[in-house]
């Protein structure tokens, strides 16, 4: 089998309810999640003042913006990759419960969220694969129009505010991608991460991908990195892999297939011809068809392109054929339905969402205001504020009645979505998924083998000697120290080697004094920035 590595990264949105607010409550809650991992969890402390490593070899510590993060272990396949990021969800959602029950009288909530359109914050799941040194810019280059287009199968669903409100594939690609390339994660975003940090040794490069979103079908989550996978693979052996999509489009046409439920828009191409997105990922998956069997292709590459194959021919067939299986088109249907009940059509709540700031400016952020606020008192009538915002002949379509009426149903939709992405079997997602009316799983991704997931590190690579590490080091943790690369036994002065991510056996070596780990009180965040979450309850 060749040996590949990747792995997934996932922020998680946090709130609480409680007679607490502002900035000492996302303290607070942070604060309470990360007491009840150091209680209730094998772990050891991360080097750098970086959280704490678990003993399935993931990291769990607070990012910047007072965000928990699980980043998962190294995986050599995309079972394992999804496994142990259903694993994450798990874990995250107990701590989240024993925080509850030691903290009487605040309720913390998880979500696996990817945009508050209220807030204007972004969640991300990122990804690494790990590549040769001299691949890296090639892998990047090369990689651009998969991530422009996978989004038909790897999309979160949701709704993008950058023309008016409409549903769109991918809201975190949609609102919030501001660049192919980037060295920011937090602001002005790319689709890929330019920051050299190889997390390996010198042979090895890490290809680091900030655009993903988090899902909950297993399929969409099993697709999004089995495919990216072997599209990094190929590249990575130099491959007849042409860029098919122009990098000075890449970005225009990343938000028209977003954009586009149909998944049938037209994209200009290298060649001077036009092809949808499904179109770009037959060309990949034919590409990868035409290399199984060759020595740098991981022995699950078939099983991989059968899927992946099956779900371009379900989306030729429009979003109905995918609408039990991947996020965004299970949001679709359910989405359309509600806002059909309530009287009103997708173009008409795209309309009064260009409206509705210019309207009253208290709307703009999807707060109601009082009566008596904003724009439509202060003109006087609401015929004399749409007249002055867009004269008088577009004015007599609109009635005030309509605007709180959309207010009221875009509340209830932000609402539905958040719902979707909690953690816990209370979710939208989870119930659903109970009642048996999603198609969304994978097999050898059952309940069991995720619960082992929690406590379990991988079977290869220096992610099972990591788990190993961590598992030994819990009858005096206060000794041993972990990270990506080494970990660090502080009473016999001995360093593990982790730089090669396939090493098999543990390789240790004397502390040298200046290789000492500084900082060893893991898990108190540096800066808190302010509130993430708009605070809807739990």
């Amino acid at each position: 089998m060749t040996d590949l590595c990747f792995g997934l990264e996932t922020e998680y949105a946090a709130i609480a309810s409680a007679k607490i607010a502002g900035e000492a409550a996302q303290s607070r809650v942070v604060g309470a999640l990360m007491e009840q991992a150091r209680a209730s969890l094998a772990h050891v402390p991360a080097l750098g003042d970086q959280g704490i490593f678990l003993s399935n070899a993931s990291r769990l510590y607070i990012d910047v913006g007072a965000h928990p993060e699980l980043a998962g272990p190294e995986c050599n396949n995309p079972w394992d990759a999804v496994k142990y990021a259903l694993a994450g969800d798990e874990i995250m959602h107990e701590l989240a419960r024993r925080a509850n029950d030691a903290h009487r009288g605040t309720s913390v909530t998880l979500f696996k969220h990817n945009v508050d359109v209220v807030s204007g914050v972004t969640w991300g799941s990122h990804e690494s694969y790990l590549v040769g040194a001299a691949s890296l810019e090639r892998v990047r280059r090369e990689i651009i129009p998969h991530l422009c287009t996978r989004l038909i199968f790897s999309g979160a669903g949701g709704f993008s505010t950058r023309d008016g409100f409409r549903f769109t594939l991918s809201p975190r690609l949609s609102d919030y991608i501001a660049h192919v390339f980037s060295n920011s994660t937090t602001s002005q975003r790319g689709l890929v991460d330019l920051r050299d940090e190889s997390l390996a040794d010198s042979r090895y490069r890490r290809c680091h991908l900030i655009c993903g979103e988090s899902v909950r079908s297993q399929r969409a989550a099993f697709l999004r990195i089995g495919t990216t996978a072997l599209i990094v693979a190929l590249s990575d052996a130099e491959c007849d892999l042409r860029s098919v999509i122009p990098a000075k489009d890449a970005l225009s046409a990343l938000r028209l297939v977003a954009s586009d439920v149909a998944c049938s828009a037209r994209l200009g191409t290298m060649a001077g011809d036009v092809v949808s997105a499904v179109g770009v990922q037959r060309y990949y998956l034919e590409r990868v068809e035409a290399y199984l069997g060759a020595p740098f292709l991981p022995d699950w590459a078939e099983s991989v392109c059968e899927v992946w194959r099956d779900t371009l021919d379900r989306l030729e067939r429009g979003h109905g054929a995918v609408a039990r299986t991947l996020d965004w088109a299970i949001k679709y249907e359910l989405y359309s339905a509600h806002i059909h009940r309530r009287g009103f059509t997708w173009e008409q709540l795209q309309q009064l969402g260009r409206v509705c700031p210019h309207l009253d400016p208290t709307l703009a952020d999807g707060r109601v205001g009082p009566p008596g606020t904003g724009l439509l008192d202060s003109a006087g009538s609401y015929a004399g504020a749409a007249a002055s915002a867009f004269g008088r002949a577009e004015a007599q379509r609109f009635d005030r009645r309509r605007l709180a009426d959309f207010v009221a149903l875009r509340s209830e939709l932000l609402e539905l979505d958040c719902r979707w992405a909690q953690l816990g079997p209370n979710s939208l997602f989870a119930r659903l998924d109970a009642a048996g009316v999603l198609d969304h799983r994978i097999p050898g991704l059952d309940d069991s083998t995720i619960q082992r997931a929690r406590t379990e590190a991988p079977a290869t690579g220096r992610a099972r000697i990591r788990g190993a590490f961590v598992a030994r080091a819990q009858d005096d943790r206060r000794r041993y120290v972990a990270g990506w690369t080494r970990a660090c036994d502080m009473g016999g002065r001995l360093s593990l080697d982790l730089r090669d991510p396939f090493c098999a056996e543990e390789r240790w070596q004397a502390l040298k004094q200046d290789e000492l780990p500084e900082g060893l009180v893991p898990d108190e965040p540096r800066s808190l920035l302010s509130s993430l979450l708009r605070r809807w309850g739990p």
